[in-house]
């Protein structure tokens, strides 16, 4: 999620981030970027002042009263973008602060589209609350992880980004394809944002507890079942709403991440190898049970590890 260095969400800066402190690469950065605003602000600024002494001066066929209205609202404009980029930018101010604030939650992307010649502005919603982010790390960011989120306080400007642990999955809130799918529609169309936020925050960590899944090894040995294999494993065994049973009659039954229901038969082979046909898709690979842990490592796919829920 970041890189080596100390600029813009780089892992080098966030010691310093996490103390609320700005590295020297992050600093000059954010200048550079600020200056390319203030430039941007003074150029519109000059346009506007130009078109007032134009309408002023040579919009002869035009009533003079009104000549004067628009030259002053022009001139208006031009001062304001002038003070504003000399006295009253706000990432100008943090700068001259120099502090970093921290924010925790599921991340949340939204772009907001510019009208005409206006340039789209990208932003990450972290725990109810808005802050800009510019593009490059906008689009390297996955959406709905959880995270620490380093901003400047003032202009609210994305700084840095951490992936930590999520939150504990509340007991049965994950339990069911009902329940899960449940929690993406409340995260999809609340207008309340503490539910929304909640809902986004249970599958930041059930993103977490699949990937730490998905991520297993096999058991040290030491560890194992001394069993045979298709003693040990009869049971049911979970991860999240994926649950799966072998029975002693050989039969093996399958809920999938969407609700999916399959069934089928398993074995185990003379080398050891476990054997699982289900809706006629037969598969070979190898199986550990390790106290009330099951880990299956079928070629091709990934490794995970289940829980048991029954048997014994």
């Amino acid at each position: 999620m970041t890189d080596s260095s100390d600029n813009f969400f780089g892992a080098g800066a966030l010691d310093a981030n996490r103390q609320g402190r700005l590295t020297d690469g992050q600093r000059q950065s954010v200048k550079n970027v600020a200056r390319a605003s203030r430039g941007n602000e003074r150029m519109v600024a000059l346009v506007a002042a130009v078109f007032g002494v134009i309408v002023l001066a040579l919009a002869s066929e035009m009533n003079i009263a009104l000549r004067i209205l628009i030259a002053i609202g022009c001139f208006a404009i031009a001062f304001f973008l002038v003070q504003h980029s000399m006295f009253g930018d706000s990432t100008t101010r943090d700068l001259r602060a120099g502090k970093v604030e921290s924010v925790e939650g599921a991340l949340r992307k939204t772009q907001v589209i510019g009208q005409g010649t206006a340039p789209t502005t990208f932003y990450f919603e972290v725990a109810s609350r808005r802050f800009e982010v510019y593009r490059p790390y906008f689009e390297s960011v996955p959406e709905m992880s959880y995270v620490r989120l380093y901003y400047l306080p003032r202009s609210h400007l994305a700084i840095n980004i951490e992936e930590v642990p999520a939150p504990p999955i509340p007991q049965g809130a994950m339990s069911t394809p009902g329940a899960l799918f449940g929690s993406l529609r409340t995260a999809l169309l609340s207008h309340n944002n503490a539910d929304r936020d909640a809902a986004l925050a249970r599958f930041a960590a059930l993103g977490q507890q699949i990937q730490a899944a998905a991520s297993a090894a096999p058991p040290p040995a030491s560890e194992r079942d001394p069993r045979p294999l298709a003693e040990a494993i009869i049971g049911a065994w979970s991860m999240g709403p994926i649950s799966v049973t072998f029975d002693a009659a050989g039969i093996v039954s399958m809920t999938t991440l969407t609700g999916h229901k399959q069934s089928g038969h398993w074995s185990v082979t003379a080398d050891g190898h476990l054997q699982a046909d289900l809706e006629g898709k037969a598969e070979v690979g190898e199986a550990w049970v390790a106290g009330d842990k099951l880990t299956l490592s079928f070629p091709d796919e990934m490794t995970v590890t289940l829980n048991r829920t029954s048997g014994a």
